[in-house]
């Protein structure tokens, strides 16, 4: 026993072989202690030796026995050997402890068998076995790196409970550091998904504490310090998983904190990030922030408050009803990913193959598609198979012609199209676009498209299938659950992931990768880039066999190296939320006077001072006050890019919270920025009008500036969307919240009803304002559609010519 608490095997084996030839007996106990001897040097495979002839001895193993071959048999990866055992344990009638639950929980959960180490946990809780701090710990981390929604939620539930009762073991916790310089954090080491849920459960405090007052995080520090505590695993942080998934959170957040160099504080810990303190509360400031901490944890769960497992009556927590369904998604999916891994294998892309002339169009080509898929109203899955489709065809070494690539996009897509729709669905094959129609939009006879898919066919021998890696894509996202998520964050970063994908399909560079592994990579760089941990989750790890993510499989991080450059454009970065502090800032009082009086002087077109946004990057707020700006990722319409809402919201605001209007006031503003929307009508009406289209009786010409302005008034007055006469209006289609003008004193969560999409429950308050805004929305309707009627009109039919041509 000496020998094996001293780590020295050997030793402790020469002892029990002179045990042996002296005739000395061999107890329980000194089995018992040369298994665990096994144990600690990681000797599994001797430790069942020595079970074996212990049975064969006649010496009955106790539960200290048992323990330590299940724990020998964990800290050598042998799942099933462990469960093998504690089988025989149950079966020869030791009762299993909590040590012997927590070596086949931790077992499963190395070997990357988390529903089976949730099932051991379930089991131990049904033998009225109270789990501990290390159980806990140990489930929270297997949920957590799984990656799948719900498991996520239940990881921050189990979480909750545990923070309120081991609260030092699970939280980040204030150093009693000396050094009067800095304020440090330690950070709770054992295992990365409890890191991680500390880190978020820190963050969310830290931003509460510095909206009430930020004098409390300490201002006459310099710095602030995050360290691991001095456990087994701080002993090596360059190594430990924790502190590598706190640092690169903390990097996609865009926080300024960087990477410790290890050094140890005045209270022992180890740095392994610090930031200045001026620059620590300017980021706890940031409207950006509470978005991120949504990737992590929806906001709902977050605040869900979970029965203590120590406080009072033991309830057990039970995961039989979410296992079930995963088990079921997951063999759906698995059986899904087979096929995928089979076409792709039979149908490796061969870039070597492909003529220079295809590869210098293909750009151009994938653009074809995507334009031919929006006329056509082709989902964006079509486009990727159709491209997947030219790619197949050019590695047989066809040659290109470029007079007839955009006839071989077109027969691509139809190709694809046929696809999506079953044989025998007559009604869904006429839908698609027919040969006639694919041929007028791209200038060829009737009949050629047809011709095309012939050749294509014949390329390819055949076997038209095209699986492409937007499927894949997809395909992952639903094994993670991540598009049922209903929080505005994740699915903006679902969207961002495919926008990354787009751009991964342009570039020749992943062309030599399978497009399963380019899905996998752009997943894996879209989520690292926001700090959306874990970045590869294990039930991807368990569906594609890529163990270890980047680190471990060469063809995944050869194909994240090639889309690293391309994140910048993809815009994953989730929208700032709208605090109720911005809101209150943003109301000024009513100007006195004229309203819009400021913006009468040198309004003359381009000269007017007025910034019109630019479609590569958001535009700047033109200074109204200290109304804070409100950032806005899309284009704005015409109108509101010319009459520059930004210099005119606070008055806006200030006419749409007075409780009664008139004609009057409602000519009053008209005329005071009469000069303002003929500019904004002037840019409209520059746009090119077919011929013969501007005369049409059916188009009554419009009266452009009081139009204009009414448009505007309507869009600063955060009315509904959807009332007659602006559905039209270019611009506003598709625009929903986060996507608004940037009307400083604007709610887009109040307004979310208008656009059907879902939105958080509205509080009294915001029910109220949703009434009255209802109320403005009717008298204003009223007001203006005899004259945006025309102008919607006037749009649609600019837009509907400009698609045609």
């Amino acid at each position: 026993s000496a020998y094996g608490k001293a780590g020295q095997l050997e030793q402790a084996l020469d002892t029990f072989q002179t045990m042996i030839q002296q005739g000395c007996e061999r107890s329980v106990i000194t089995y018992s202690a040369l298994i665990s001897a096994c144990e600690k040097a990681g000797r599994w495979e001797l430790a069942l030796q020595l079970f074996d002839q212990m049975k064969k001895e006649g010496c009955a193993p106790n539960t200290v026995t048992y323990n330590s071959l299940i724990t020998a048999c964990q800290q050598g990866g042998q799942p099933e050997k462990a469960c093998e055992v504690f089988e025989q344990m149950k079966y020869h009638g030791c009762r299993p402890d909590v040590v012997t639950y927590t070596a086949l929980i931790n077992a499963h959960n190395k070997a990357g068998q988390w529903r089976k180490a949730l099932q051991a946990f379930e089991q131990m809780q049904q033998q009225n076995c109270k789990p501990d701090s290390f159980v806990y710990q140990t489930v929270i981390d297997s949920l957590w790196q799984t990656g799948v929604s719900w498991a996520h939620n239940r990881a921050w539930q189990l979480y909750a409970s545990a923070a309120r009762n081991w609260q030092y073991r699970f939280t980040v916790q204030l150093a009693n550091n000396n050094n009067s310089r800095e304020l440090e954090y330690v950070v709770p080491a054992f295992s990365p998904g409890v890191a991680v849920l500390a880190l978020r459960k820190w963050l969310a405090d830290l931003v509460t504490q510095v909206e009430s007052d930020s004098t409390l995080l300490g201002l006459s520090r310099e710095r602030i310090v995050l360290s691991l505590g001095r456990g087994r695993q701080a002993k090596e942080p360059a190594n430990n998983c924790a502190c590598q998934a706190i640092t690169a959170v903390l990097k996609g957040f865009r926080s300024p904190f960087r990477s410790g160099d290890g050094s140890i504080t005045s209270a022992g810990n180890v740095v392994i990030a610090e930031a200045s303190m001026p620059a620590a509360l300017e980021w706890l400031c940031n409207p950006e922030l509470p978005e991120f901490l949504t990737l992590l944890v929806p906001p709902n769960t977050a605040n869900s408050r979970q029965p203590s497992p120590l406080g009072g009556a033991h309830k057990r927590i039970s995961f039989a009803a979410d296992l079930a369904e995963d088990s079921k998604l997951d063999d759906s999916c698995q059986r899904a990913y087979n096929t995928v891994v089979d076409f792709e294998m039979a149908q490796l892309l061969l870039p070597a193959s492909m003529s220079s002339d295809y590869l210098a169009e293909r750009e151009g080509c994938i653009s074809a598609a995507f334009k031919l898929a929006d006329q056509f109203d082709l989902a964006e899955e079509v486009v990727f198979d159709a491209v997947l489709l030219m790619d197949r065809v050019m590695s047989t070494g066809a040659q290109h012609d470029s007079s007839l690539s955009l006839l071989f996009v077109a027969a691509a897509l139809r190709i694809a199209a046929l696809q999506t729709v079953a044989s025998s669905d007559q009604a869904a094959i006429d839908s698609l676009p027919s040969d006639a129609l694919l041929a007028t939009a791209t200038g060829f006879p009737e009949g050629s498209v047809t011709k095309m898919e012939q050749n294509i066919t014949t390329a390819l021998s055949g076997d038209t299938k095209s699986i492409s890696m937007l499927r894949s894509l997809k395909l992952f996202l639903e094994r993670m659950g991540a598009e049922q998520q209903d929080v505005p964050a994740a699915q903006h970063l679902c969207k961002g992931t495919v926008r990354l994908l787009r751009s991964a399909l342009l570039d020749p560079a992943l062309l030599s990768s399978r497009p399963s592994v380019v899905a996998a990579a752009v997943l894996v760089s879209a989520r690292q880039a926001v700090g959306c941990h874990p970045f590869f989750p294990a039930c991807l790890e368990q569906l594609t066999g890529m163990r270890g993510g980047t680190e471990n499989c060469p063809e995944l991080a050869t194909a994240a190296a090639a889309i690293e450059p391309l994140i910048p454009a993809a815009a994953l970065e989730p929208p700032p939320r709208i605090t109720p502090q911005m809101l209150a800032a943003a109301n000024r009082p009513v100007s006195s006077g004229r309203m819009f009086n400021h913006l009468a002087p040198g309004l003359n077109g381009a000269g007017s001072g007025y910034s019109t946004p630019s479609h590569a990057s958001t535009p700047t707020a033109a200074g109204v006050g200290n109304v804070p700006f409100i950032p806005n990722k899309t284009l704005l319409d015409a109108v509101v890019r010319q009459h520059s809402m930004q210099r005119a919201a606070s008055d806006i605001s200030s006419l749409s919270t007075r409780s009664e209007g008139s004609a009057a006031d409602l000519q009053a503003l008209l005329s005071s920025t009469a000069a303002a929307a003929a500019v904004a009508a002037g840019n409209m009406a520059a746009s090119p009008v077919p011929p013969g289209l501007g005369s049409s009786a059916l188009m009554p010409p419009p009266e452009p500036a009081l139009a204009a302005a009414m448009a505007g008034l309507q869009l600063g007055m955060n009315v509904n969307m959807n009332i007659p006469g602006m559905q039209g209006v270019p611009g506003l289609a598709g625009i929903g919240p986060g996507f608004m003008p940037q009307i400083p004193g604007y709610n887009p969560w109040l307004a979310a009803g208008a656009f059907n999409i879902g939105a958080p429950a509205a509080d009294p308050y915001q029910l109220a304002a949703m009434q009255h805004q209802q109320q403005q929305a009717s008298r204003l309707a009223q007001m203006t559609n005899p004259y945006t009627m025309p102008m919607a009109q006037h749009a649609m039919m600019l837009n509907n010519a400009n698609l045609l041509q």
